[in-house]
């Protein structure tokens, strides 16, 4: 598109007349023919009136991140990125504007325009065209693109056809396009939460995206794709379209790790300091440092932070380990107590094994925990040894009533692979 200019700039033309005194100087139908311009050349004033009209009695809420958002989406109607992916937490208006507005506003403007949608599923699919419909059937909409009508031929909830044969069609991650075309892409959400946590999901959506979604561009130069979600894994479908390069990136943390300066209009940065929020007004600090510690890091820091880390990561952290220009020394009963000192935190639990129930430096390990206020939870075997006495009224102690040691370790191994299992359904969800 050329020409176009944004709300400040139609405001600044006209005499730098304040937008509320133009407003009450014109008639009523001068001030609808002035307000629909604005909605047929400003996409940010555009996303605003779909909002209203595909959710009605909520308040919408001006913010920086809609203002970003808004302007990555009209440097692609503009034709300068061709390949944008944006990673925004949950509940955020991403599908508003990138599902329903952006084709909306396309072939309101060009209504020869095919553009292909994706989801995750089906019923998400379809919620967005219902969405999408009802902006394109709406009066207003109607009014500021009177060129474009939407066909009897062609009006489903898969599919919107205008009368010049553009079109809005929806369909899922591995859907079937046999015979579609597209000058623009949109994945809204491509992948489930807990779908991309397995490798063979996230080769299948990485093989359909490459084999069969892109072939879908008329033009492989001058079509767009867009990509719009929040981080799930390390090797998502962003992650392993940012490894291969070639894609613009807008990322937009829930808080702030450090200062950011992101791009939200034509000359206008927002300066982002480390700690911030995105709006307070919908999320507050307090509220995500909840959400974090409900939800555990791995999650949080994928799906909200759009930082997503391996398991690996999420249990070993580089900075646990310490450099010495001199060696330190200390006896080997302080072997396991000096990690626990260094590493533990309140509430953290310490898994103590001792088949005697006897060895000094697990003994060591466990006061370490007391002192530190964690959890203990003992595997021992006969009849516990001195550690049963120095056990906590909170802590867990499983003893194994044998005398050898093989049979000992079989149950303790036993206890072993019941806890992982268990840390695997708290985490990921498997039952």
């Amino acid at each position: 598109m050329k020409n176009r200019r944004s709300t400040r700039g139609v405001y600044k033309a006209i005499d730098q007349i304040p937008t509320e005194d133009l407003l009450a100087r014109l008639s009523p139908a001068a001030r609808r023919r002035y307000l629909d311009s604005v909605l047929a050349d400003d996409f940010s004033a555009f996303v605003m009136k779909v909002f209203e009209t595909v959710s009605p009695g909520d308040e919408f809420r001006p913010n920086w991140h809609i203002d970003g958002v808004t302007y990555a989406a009209e440097l692609v109607i503009d034709g300068k990125i061709k390949r944008l992916i944006t990673t925004v937490p949950p509940r955020h208006l991403k599908s508003i504007i990138f599902s329903v507005a952006l084709p909306a506003f396309l072939l309101g403007q060009d209504p020869t325009k095919r553009i292909i949608c994706v989801s995750y599923s089906n019923e998400l699919a379809i919620k967005h065209a219902i969405d999408f419909r009802a902006v394109m059937t709406s009066d207003w909409y109607r009014r500021v693109f009177p060129k474009t009508k939407v066909s009897r031929e062609k009006d489903t909830q898969y599919e919107t056809m205008t009368t010049a044969r553009g079109y809005r069609y929806a369909t899922s991650l591995g859907g079937t396009l046999t015979g579609r075309g597209a000058d623009l892409i949109v994945l809204d959400d491509p992948q489930k939460p807990e779908e991309a946590l397995s490798e063979a999901h996230r080769n299948s959506a990485g093989q359909w995206f490459d084999t069969t979604l892109l072939s879908r561009l008329d033009s492989k130069s001058e079509g767009a794709v867009v990509m719009v979600m929040q981080r799930l894994h390390e090797d998502d479908l962003a992650g392993r379209l940012l490894e291969k390069g070639g894609w613009e990136l807008l990322k937009i943390a829930a808080i702030a790790e450090q200062e950011e300066r992101i791009t939200v209009g034509r000359r206008r940065i927002h300066k982002r300091t480390a700690g911030t929020v995105i709006d307070s007004r919908r999320e507050s600090l307090e509220d995500l440092e909840h959400l974090r510690q409900s939800m555990g890091e791995l999650f949080f820091s994928a799906q909200y932070q759009q930082e997503p880390i391996p398991l690996a990561g999420n249990l070993i952290k580089a900075e646990w380990f310490k450099q010495y220009d001199v060696a330190p020394t200390y006896s080997y009963n302080d072997v396991f107590s000096k990690q626990v000192r260094a590493l533990g935190q309140s509430g953290d639990l310490l898994l103590a094994i001792s088949t005697s129930g006897n060895s000094a430096n697990v003994m060591e390990a466990i006061h370490a925990a007391h002192d530190r206020q964690m959890g203990v939870i003992a595997l021992t075997g006969k009849k516990g040894g001195k550690m049963a006495g120095v056990l906590g009224p909170n802590d867990v102690h499983i003893c194994v009533p044998a005398d050898r040691t093989a049979r000992i370790q079989e149950v303790h191994l036993l206890c072993l692979h019941c806890m992982c299992d268990a840390i695997d359904c708290l985490l990921l969800g498997v039952e």
